[in-house]
């Protein structure tokens, strides 16, 4: 009798709990951060011309922003943004970009394509004396190659300058390299993150014909003690805050199904070369609403069904911007892919972040 009491407390529980709730079960012990006021705010990105925005990058542009993303050339040619009876794959994934007013909505009436590489994706975007790069991903289908990339984009047109490949033969988690961006930053000579924890920093030499690389690299990456959510991987570029340099990463970890589920964190970096890990999150940046996007009910690209069955909510920090609030507070703007269909911009409390930061020294 006492064992079905615990039972039936425990399901009450749970139903108060979660009945309401975006955030999944096996997150319940997370602290919230839209309740400690971590979270400011957060909105989902509804763009005209884009069914599925994905894994988007954000800079400041004038009084607003650009949003630099992933996006699917859908199925069939005939309906190039068709709005339902989304079931084809895709034959190709190709770089949006949207203008957004200071309230983060979209002023154009449909956003453009930044024509580019078959298959690039997963942008990340940032200024540099008013000039803006991206470094993105490339991974072609038809033969498996993956490859890194770094473009120049003309702040004019908004079209690309300048290409150049930087890795080729990449792996998955390779690719989220994490740019270190600041206005002293040398384009022709990019430093960067390269795995995180143990902490590999590098610097790309654009200047001449083949960028140069360590030869023999071999990508690893795990977790300080205190994260239980799975290694580190990168996500946004960092910036210099307060005498660090400041990013968003992701990790994933396998959930009671056995299925992926990511989530996100701040991380700093040490100023100066080699630039190790300093400090990560307590513990996953949560909010109410977050990774509810869905196509046809489902998540992953172009409502794939069998994204949904390896994968459960995906939270993907791609770009970074620092700002203040109407009330004054230092914030960040963080852009995120969406279960892999859509965008959201999470504001994040500044004193708030540090304070949240575990030392891992």
């Amino acid at each position: 009798m006492a064992y079905k009491k615990i039972c039936v407390f425990l399901i009450c529980a749970s139903c108060s709990l979660f009945g309401k709730s975006t955030i999944p079960p096996w997150l319940s012990s997370v602290p919230r951060s839209d309740r400690t006021g971590l979270v400011i705010a957060s909105k989902k990105i509804a763009l005209n011309g884009a069914v599925a925005p994905s894994n988007a990058s954000l800079v400041k542009r004038g009084d607003g922003y650009l949003l630099f993303f992933t996006h699917d050339a859908w199925l069939p040619k005939k309906v190039p943004y068709p709005t339902d009876g989304i079931s084809k794959f895709t034959l190709k994934r190709r770089i949006g970009v949207a203008h957004l007013d200071k309230d983060f909505n979209h002023t154009e009436e449909k956003v453009r394509f930044i024509m580019g590489p078959d298959f690039w994706m997963d942008p990340r975007v940032f200024t540099i004396r008013g000039n803006i790069y991206a470094m993105y991903y490339n991974f072609l289908p038809k033969n498996m190659k993956k490859s890194v990339g770094v473009s120049s984009i003309n702040p004019e047109t908004l079209e690309i300058d300048k290409t150049k490949i930087v890795r080729t033969k990449t792996g998955g988690a390779e690719k989220n390299w994490i740019p270190l961006i600041s206005e002293e930053t040398d384009p022709e000579h990019l430093p960067f993150i390269y795995a995180m924890c143990p902490t590999i920093s590098l610097t790309l030499d654009l200047s001449g014909k083949k960028p140069s690389l360590p030869s023999g690299l071999r990508f690893s990456t795990s977790a300080p003690p205190h994260w239980k959510w799975g290694p580190l991987c990168g996500g946004t570029h960092a910036i210099p805050v307060d005498g660090v340099w400041l990013s968003f990463f992701h990790s994933f970890f396998r959930t009671p199904k056995n299925k992926k589920c990511y989530v996100m964190g701040a991380c700093t970096f040490s100023k100066d070369p080699p630039h190790k890990l300093l400090a990560i999150s307590s513990y996953p940046i949560l909010f109410e609403g977050m990774c509810t996007t869905t196509i046809n009910g489902q998540i992953g690209p172009l409502g794939n069904p069998r994204w949904g069955k390896r994968i459960d909510r995906v939270i993907f920090p791609c770009g970074l911007v620092s700002d203040k609030d109407e009330a004054g507070r230092e914030v960040f703007h963080v852009s995120c892919g969406e279960n892999d269909v859509g965008v959201q911009i999470v504001t994040i409390d500044k004193k708030k972040l540090f304070k949240t930061l575990k030392s891992v020294l």
